[in-house]
């Protein structure tokens, strides 16, 4: 239909109804009252897939979107929250202050995380689970876009098991508005409080965001089988200093979490310049940090025999993260006016700096252990996007990344305040860079009304080197070299069919490559593990990993009813990076403080299988309500170098979500259940990273220490939520989470989920 027939049509109408489903419904009275009815849908549009924005039914990829409206509702604590509120992403936890997202079996550096539009992943991502996403705030994020599968082709290393998108609120023109809330939350007294005010006039505009949040100890539930497993999940002992010694105490409450509190600031700024109609200037700040320390829970928990004592005490008297900071400072340029190479182009630099320190000290042992990893990440993306005839539209550009990484370590007597026995550091002391260099492109094509057609290439040139200069030792590990360097190409692509059918059914199969490249944390990295009785120690031939995808994915809409949707795939991964037994100076093992390890590296394997699939409705049976479900089940294996197919790790048992709200005038409900099937123990995988020491334990020897785990109970939660508009201005969000109060832990988590939540929030516009 053209615009002028559109524009006549309009003018003829009653009445113009938007429908967003499962958020509102508006209807705006026209002037004229002629009988003339007129029905047009507002084409949804995804930006992750190829950092424009796109019509969701040319998209072939599974993308799930998080609104900044539905972040309201759902109320989360911390990103990770947010994210696993979705019921469609896994998230691990190791402290209270954590959430490692899970994509189809992939985790952490396999997983790529942007903030808008930049990557947040460095090169010290680790194999095991980071807390990095929860130094975004989810108060000041305008959407979040989940990308499924290998998406290497766009978005360069690390996108093997998909891409997490977060797009933070930009500033508003001629708009001067704020927002602010305060919000308590029982399980952990929780006490959040954040204000975001944006000042705007003709040419320029500000946005300015700060959120404070003070989380204390959590409480896990008490309603479970504690029976079968003893004092499984329960805080047992509390470590205290007293006259310069370590003392160890009965909590009077194992189910309070003591010492897992933290507290967190961020700050955003954004000023917007536009300049003309089209173009317009974007600087970009970001910082976020802990106020204090951030413990590492799970180390906490530990417990080792004491000879002394002859009884099962905690390992460490300290295990913390220093304060987490990320800074990132970007300037935007954008450009949308049409020439010969460009209808659209975006150019970002950025700079980021995370700090990331680790601070243990052992019962008992008055030498304190600081190692601190500072990283300088600078990166420039030049991404355009021209529409080369009616049915083509291409994406091209340009991404430089430079990581630099210095690493170095103290070791304190907490007592006289001298240094102790040299420490190893946790990279090399002598300097780190790792760089890539990458150029892309990809199209889509439209083959007629049903048929579209997205191909892509991708080449990336990936520059690693680091040099061990004074500390070559570890415990008694003596480095057999004095420096690691790779330098490598890592091609990708993709194709993908995608059919919209009159029956309002569209299908898509795609076939795609995803890599990464090994970054310092694979190859370089001294680590040590003593509840698992291992230390993982450096390997420098390490080779990038591929993955080979295919997929299928069908969603049927249903109207104003909703949609249902279902996809299956199955990757194969080639020269995978996984954790493998080593030797290490001919020997199987290395002594470390005194304790004798397991030498571990990691490894390129020689294959591995990942495949699963889901299943997704959202209906609307009846005006107001609204039915969810989703439901998600991933299954992984590898070859290791013993020719033995075993279970990969990472890979979270079958889990989902179901629910249902109610929306009518100024109040919506909604209850749901969260669940999760168990995690047998045969499923577990050999190389450590899915933390089996941190299950329920089915056995002990003499000592009373642990020899055998149980795995990953089952679990579900049931949950209700309410908000109400008092004013157009005031809002009233209340909820209860885990109303009966279950004990249970998420698979490779190092700490039991909170238990019975009561929360309350209080919102104003101005």
């Amino acid at each position: 239909m053209s615009t002028m027939n559109k524009n006549k049509m309009l003018k003829q109408m009653k009445k113009i109804l938007f429908i967003c489903m499962g958020f509102f419904t508006a209807a705006i009275m026209t002037a004229q009252t002629s009988p003339v009815h007129y029905n047009d849908t507002l084409r949804e549009v995804v930006v992750s897939a190829s950092r424009w924005e796109q019509e969701i039914k040319n998209v072939p990829a599974r993308v799930t979107g998080i609104s900044s409206k539905s972040n309201e509702f759902t109320n989360p604590q911390t990103t990770a929250d947010m994210l696993q509120n979705t019921g469609q992403i896994f998230v691990q936890k190791s402290q209270a202050g954590a959430g490692s997202p899970v994509l189809r079996g992939f985790e952490t550096n396999r997983v790529l995380l942007v903030v808008d539009g930049i990557r947040m992943n460095n090169a010290i991502y680790r194999g095991g689970h980071v807390q990095d996403v929860i130094t975004l705030d989810n108060a000041i994020l305008d959407k979040t876009e989940v990308l499924f599968g290998p998406s290497s082709t766009m978005y360069g290393s690390d996108a093997l098991g998909g891409v997490i998108h977060f797009y933070t609120k930009n500033p508003k023109l001629n708009l001067k508005t704020g927002n602010a809330y305060i919000r308590y939350s029982s399980a952990n007294s929780e006490k959040t409080g954040h204000l975001d005010y944006n000042l705007g006039f003709g040419k320029i505009a500000s946005l300015t965001s700060v959120t404070y949040s003070d989380f204390g100890d959590q409480r896990i539930g008490k309603s479970g089988d504690f029976g079968t497993f003893g004092d499984f999940g329960k805080n047992l002992y509390n470590v205290t200093r007293v006259d310069n010694k370590d003392v160890v105490s009965t909590n009077p409450n194992p189910y309070i979490m003591v010492g897992s509190s933290y507290k967190q600031i961020d700050v955003l700024e954004k000023l917007l310049f536009q300049q003309n109609e089209h173009v317009s200037h974007m600087l970009n700040l970001q910082y976020s940090t802990n106020i204090g320390n951030l413990p590492r829970y799970d180390r906490m928990l530990e417990l080792s025999y004491d000879k002394t004592s002859k009884s099962m005490l905690p390992t460490y008297a300290e295990w913390n993260y220093g304060p987490q900071t990320r800074f990132l400072g970007a300037y935007t340029l954008d450009i949308n006016k049409q020439n010969r190479w460009f209808d659209d182009a975006k150019f970002i630099v950025s700079y980021q700096s995370v700090d990331q320190d680790r601070i243990s000290r052992k019962l008992n042992k008055t030498n304190r252990k600081t190692q601190m990893e500072d990283v300088s990440i600078f990166s420039a993306n030049f991404d355009l996007m021209k529409k080369i005839s009616e049915r083509t539209t291409l994406y091209y550009g340009l991404e430089e990344t430079l990581n630099l990484v210095k690493s170095t370590v103290t070791n304190i007597d907490i007592t006289t305040g001298a240094n102790a026995a040299p420490a190893a550091t946790r990279y090399p002391d002598g300097g780190n860079t790792w760089n890539s260099a990458a150029l892309y492109a990809q199209s889509n094509y439209v083959l007629s009304d049903i048929f579209s057609l997205t191909g892509g290439l991708r080449f990336t040139s990936v520059y690693m080197k680091s040099e061990f200069k004074n500390d070559r030792t570890a415990g008694n590990a003596i480095f057999p070299f004095d420096k690691a360097e790779i330098n490598e190409i890592a091609p990708c692509g993709n194709l993908a069919l995608v059919a919209n059918l009159p029956s309002k059914t569209k299908i898509s199969a795609t076939v795609s490559t995803g890599f990464r490249a090994p970054n310092i944390d694979d190859m370089v990295k001294f680590f040590d593990n003593t509840s698992s009785s291992m230390v993982v120690v450096p390997n420098t031939s390490l080779k990038p990993e591929y993955a080979y995808n295919a997929e299928l994915n069908i969603v049927q809409s249903l109207g104003r009813t909703g949609k249902i949707e279902a996809g299956a795939y199955y990757t194969l991964l080639d020269n995978a990076l996984t954790v493998q037994p080593t030797q290490f100076n001919g020997k199987d093992s290395v002594v470390v403080d005194g304790t004798t390890l397991k030498a571990l590296s990691i490894q390129n394997s020689n294959s591995g299988r990942i495949y699963g699939y889901y299943i997704g409705a959202n209906i609307n049976p009846v005006k107001n309500l609204r039915l969810n479900g989703s439901l998600t089940a991933t299954y992984g294996k590898y070859t290791n170098e013993q020719k033995e197919v075993v279970p990969m790790d990472h890979i979270p048992p079958m889990f989902g979500k179901i629910g249902a709200d109610y929306s009518i005038c100024k109040l919506k409900l909604e209850g749901f259940m969260r669940f999760s099937a168990a995690k047998q123990l045969a499923d577990y995988s050999p190389s450590g990273e899915d933390n089996l020491s941190q299950t329920a334990i089915t056995a002990k020897n003499a000592k009373g220490e642990a020899t055998a785990w149980a795995g990953t109970a089952a679990w579900y939660t049931l949950n209700f939520r309410a908000a109400y508009d008092v004013t157009k201005h005031i809002n009233l969000n209340a909820g209860i989470e885990n109303i009966l109060d279950r004990h249970y832990r998420q698979f490779a988590s190092g700490i039991s989920a909170p238990g019975r939540n009561v929360y309350g929030t209080l919102r104003v516009r101005f």
